[in-house]
């Protein structure tokens, strides 16, 4: 007989089309810890054909080598076929320049993506619940979103699952009681240097404390907003169809004309391009006809009310960014403009970077303005900053915001102050 958990692990898989009994074998990403074991006990115990696969990172020592025994035994006695890996981070880190958190992500997904291949798998599997759904949509409001920041994570991603997604935290822990199924604990997870682990250790217990059904509430207000999302993206998939050519142009003069918002429009019709909000605030204030925009990929050109959207040549972009991280009591501040330097918070969430040509309706939130922003052309006039270097002026993007015009001025994210433990450190190098 099914236990209650186990039916509601079955209703989320089927709600969401995750996983078929007859589509072959499932990858499970197993750490040890609970969330991993709990998804590996109840997926066999819905009869599903697994494998396993774990990670040694060789950050913990002898705790590393606990959770890679563990997880053997734990294999080896439910006649589980296992695949691990043991990664050099460190020699990653000094070949890109990544944080330990970006590392270990890059290369745990890089080798889980071969083993779906090798085993033809249906999809691998992760332990992400409805907790870890909580904790995301409070970071994402932190840094400032849209719908799809408070959304939540997409319980099916590109050949990714996450049966647990709508299980709590504690319905996982009493599934293992009653299971009588050990498993590890990583003892950093108590310790609340990052972001996530304050908001999971400090922020939620406190929401709880005050709003006991707080988190059944939030977690009830993220499947709203998943729906909410659906339904706009459907809405955005018809405006795509009216606005956006075969030949990628768009209509500017018509768009405003025929819609309430035509920057908001405008900015989820170039989005998938690379481009951002700022830019098409831009090109509907119509301060730029006749200017270029460029995103990594592409570019926008304006002109008589027409916007084309065209690829650019893939030797365009010729910087590449560099990372290095280094603890606090290494850090002194550096009278430099090749470089800036952030608190280590700034790589939390696995960001997506961009190093880019600046382009006219970029803005920045500089030191001295109260989280205002301001338009680098503004700024650059401010300077009295020549034409000939504006042309050349690059700058770096964290998830689509400027956070440092390169040998110029940084922003006011994510800056050094005495809560920092860890300094990252960028700086451009030619590209090849």
């Amino acid at each position: 007989m099914k236990s209650n958990f186990l039916k509601k692990v079955e209703a989320t898989i089927k709600k969401y089309d995750l996983l078929s009994r007859e589509a072959g074998q499932v990858v499970v990403a197993l750490s040890g810890g609970p969330d991993s074991v709990a998804l590996l006990d109840s997926l066999v115990g819905l009869g599903y054909d697994v494998v396993a696969a774990h990670c040694n990172f060789n950050l913990r020592g002898e705790e590393s080598l606990r959770d890679e025994s563990f997880v053997r035994t734990l294999c080896e006695d439910r006649n589980i076929r296992l695949d691990t890996i043991s990664f050099d981070v460190d020699a990653r880190r000094r070949l890109t320049g990544e944080s330990v958190e970006m590392a270990c992500r890059e290369l745990r997904y890089e080798w889980f993506d071969k083993l779906v291949k090798k085993y033809d798998a249906q999809a691998l599997a992760t332990g992400h619940h409805r907790d870890d759904n909580i904790e995301t949509l409070i970071l994402n409001l932190l840094r400032s979103t849209g719908l799809r920041g408070v959304s939540g994570i997409n319980p099916k991603g590109d050949r990714r699952v996450s049966p647990l997604i709508e299980c709590s935290r504690g319905e996982i822990m009493n599934y293992l009681a009653m299971r009588r199924l050990g498993y590890v604990v990583d003892h950093t997870n108590n310790e609340n240097e990052y972001r996530r682990n304050k908001v999971r250790n400090v922020i939620i217990p406190a929401i709880v404390s005050q709003f006991p059904d707080g988190c059944d509430r939030l977690a009830a207000s993220i499947a709203n907003l998943s729906d909410d999302l659906s339904l706009f993206e459907e809405a955005v998939n018809e405006w795509k169809n009216r606005y956006l050519s075969s030949e990628n142009t768009i209509n500017i003069d018509e768009l405003k004309e025929t819609h309430n918002a035509p920057a908001s429009l405008l900015f989820r019709l170039i989005e998938p391009f690379g481009f951002n909000r700022d830019q098409a605030e831009s090109i509907i204030d119509g301060e730029t006809s006749g200017a270029r925009f460029r995103s990594q990929e592409y570019e926008i050109v304006v002109s008589r009310g027409i916007l084309r959207i065209s690829r650019l040549n893939e030797s365009a972009s010729p910087n590449n960014l560099k990372m290095t991280i280094i603890d606090i009591a290494e850090f002194k501040p550096l009278d430099n403009a090749a470089v800036a330097t952030f608190d280590a918070a700034i790589l939390e969430g696995n960001p997506c970077w961009e190093v880019r040509a600046w382009q006219q309706g970029d803005r920045i939130k500089p030191f001295g303005m109260n989280g205002r922003s301001k338009k680098l052309s503004d700024i650059f006039n401010d300077a009295k900053v020549d034409d000939r270097v504006k042309r050349s002026q690059i700058v770096v993007t964290r998830d689509s915001e400027i956070v440092w015009v390169a040998g110029f001025r940084q922003c006011n994210l994510f800056r050094i102050d005495e809560n920092t433990q860890r300094v990252v450190v960028l700086s451009l190098t030619d590209g090849e």
